[in-house]
């Protein structure tokens, strides 16, 4: 449950992740339309900065040695190739869904989680959502 004052903003975010598929080819998390499933972020904010969470990817690949997720954050309202960003990698078969964002300067921040994995280390573009910074 979020604190008093934050704010807690929930975005699902799809987008394709082509490349990330287990050894034998074969995806192991697709829907209908051929598009993997992207977290769905929540992002409350705080004085110093904001907690981003999000579902699982179930894809094999996001969750294996080479894959994880990475969090970008901008003030221009924009997410590119030079947006900063945070990289929660899977760690012993264990990839973690949450991440702190700290000292960040009060402002509107633009946030997307991007799935990745050894297979497709780019990952694909997702669609953002904006957290306020008191």
């Amino acid at each position: 449950m979020p604190k008093a004052g934050s704010r807690l903003v929930t975005l699902s975010l799809l987008a394709a992740l082509s490349g990330c598929l287990d050894n034998s080819g074969v995806s192991t998390r697709s829907n209908t339309s051929g598009q993997i499933e992207n977290p769905s972020p929540s992002v409350p904010g705080s004085a110093t900065g904001v907690t981003v969470s999000w579902n699982a990817n179930r894809e094999k690949g996001v969750n294996s040695s080479g894959g994880g997720y990475r969090v970008y954050y901008s003030k221009t309202g924009s997410i590119d190739a030079n947006t900063p960003f945070v990289t929660v990698a899977n760690a012993g078969g264990n990839t973690p869904t949450t991440t702190r964002l700290s000292g960040l300067a009060s402002g509107t921040y633009t946030v997307g989680v991007i799935a990745f994995s050894a297979a497709n280390p780019t990952g694909s573009s997702g669609t953002q959502t904006t957290v306020t910074v008191p």
